[in-house]
């Protein structure tokens, strides 16, 4: 069963700043004019920042603080091994805390957070960098599925592989990168959010992740030719014991957030499709990759109220 995330409870470091915002109006132009004056909502300085305080052994009343996008510190509560309990789908649960994650916020979810929540002028709405808690899962229903066996996995992936490479999307894909990709240096491939081949986040997933784990393969491939011992990793917090051994046979290395980001430079190939993060905002911030594959950019606009939002 994939983990749930629970969030941290937060407040300004310091107690409440003397400009800190009033109003819902008075917080999303703020976040509007941060954006509008180039302000970079990432940076790789502040994601190593939490990392490092996220790593210490949390004793005590353990914080985190962590920079929102104005400047001003949060202060986080880092709860490990509390439990919490939660009922889904009529069926009770224990979560007990474990490891500290990051939550991802651009622009645009920070404004839906303001828009869906009722404001409350104690919290920070400039915080796009947030502290969760991964939690295990103690289920009180004896009738759990079987998970799937490595074998199984794994002759699925295979399977989706021979399809991958067997398919006109992948020819196309070569030849792009022949003729446009070649004459960059490419020194790593980074992947985020690619799914797990054995837990599906939903339906459709169980297909896609496969596949789009089998494009990773074929980059891999396309960059040995060019530049043998370039690392390709992937990170994906639902990634299984099972996901870890069969892309490890593959020669792919699954990082543990938020490494992956720290990766990317301007000689890396970034590989995001369908993240549930702001990947191409994340992007943006941190690096310019030779290469980037993504989701095809629309006209939605996620910056509108009753838009497309988180």
């Amino acid at each position: 069963m994939p983990s749930f995330l629970y969030n941290c409870q937060s407040r300004w470091a310091g107690g409440l700043p003397a400009d800190a915002p009033k109003t819902d109006e008075e917080a999303l132009a703020r976040i509007d004019q941060l954006y509008k004056d180039g302000v970079p909502f990432f940076t790789k300085e502040s994601i190593r920042s939490a990392l490092e305080q996220m790593q210490r052994p949390a004793t005590g009343d353990g914080k985190v603080f962590i920079k929102g996008v104005d400047g001003t510190v949060v202060e986080f509560d880092n709860q490990l091994d509390a439990t919490r309990k939660r009922a889904i789908l009529a069926e009770d649960e224990e979560l007990t805390l474990i490891k500290p994650v990051l939550r991802y916020d651009c622009r645009s979810h920070l404004k839906h957070r303001i828009w869906n929540h009722p404001f409350d002028a104690e919290l920070s709405p400039f915080c796009s960098m947030s502290l969760y808690h991964d939690t295990e899962t103690k289920s009180l229903n004896p009738n759990k599925l079987a998970p799937k066996s490595r074998e199984a996995v794994a002759e699925l992936f295979e399977k989706s592989k021979r399809t991958w490479g067997e398919s006109d999307s992948c020819k196309r894909l070569l030849a792009i990168l022949d003729s446009s990709a070649a004459v960059h240096t490419i020194s790593k491939i980074v992947a985020v959010s690619l799914g797990s081949l054995v837990i599906p986040r939903h339906p459709k997933e169980q297909e896609s992740s496969p596949f789009q784990h089998a494009l990773l393969l074929t980059l891999r491939e396309w960059v040995i030719q060019r530049s043998a011992g370039s690392p390709c990793y992937t990170q994906d917090p639902i990634y299984t014991e099972i996901d870890h051994g069969i892309l490890a046979d593959h020669g792919v290395e699954i990082l543990e957030d938020p490494h992956a980001w720290l990766e990317m430079n301007d000689q890396s190939i970034v590989v995001s499709i369908s993240s549930n993060v702001p990947s191409r905002e994340m992007v943006t911030d941190l690096a310019r990759p030779a290469v980037i594959i993504w989701n095809r950019v629309t006209d939605d606009d996620y910056d509108q109220k009753g838009g497309p939002g988180l």
